[in-house]
């Protein structure tokens, strides 16, 4: 019966095995602010977690394996810029909206050249 249960739940894994990465990728995305945040307000333990954070996602943002970070990343800009170009989205909100994710793409290492 337990063979039955955990050949199911591998299953069920397989089957779902693509949202579960994104689900992933985007949670190791949205930590990074969170980790500012303690920073600021004095709950996160050093300056370094923020740095080591962001190697972290850099490393998961550049693996070749693994483009789920990359593509997360990619999808949240892209809804986020649809978002701020809506007519009810007040200028100013676009305008910071759109620096902050200039300043992030300049943080985000190159694009890697695919090899063929």
């Amino acid at each position: 019966s337990s063979g039955i249960n955990a050949e199911y739940g591998l299953g069920k894994v397989k089957e779902n095995q693509q949202k579960l990465l994104r689900v992933v990728a985007s949670g190791e995305i949205f930590i990074m602010p969170l980790v500012i945040l303690q920073l600021f307000t004095g709950q996160s333990g050093s300056i370094l977690t923020p740095l080591v954070y962001y190697q972290f996602l850099m490393l998961r943002y550049m693996s070749r394996r693994n483009p789920y970070v990359r593509n997360a990343f990619t999808e949240l800009r892209m809804a986020t810029v649809q978002l701020v170009y809506k007519p009810a989205c007040p200028g100013i909100i676009r305008n910071i909206v759109m620096k902050v994710i200039a300043f992030i793409e300049r943080l985000s290492p190159m694009a890697y050249q695919q090899t063929s």
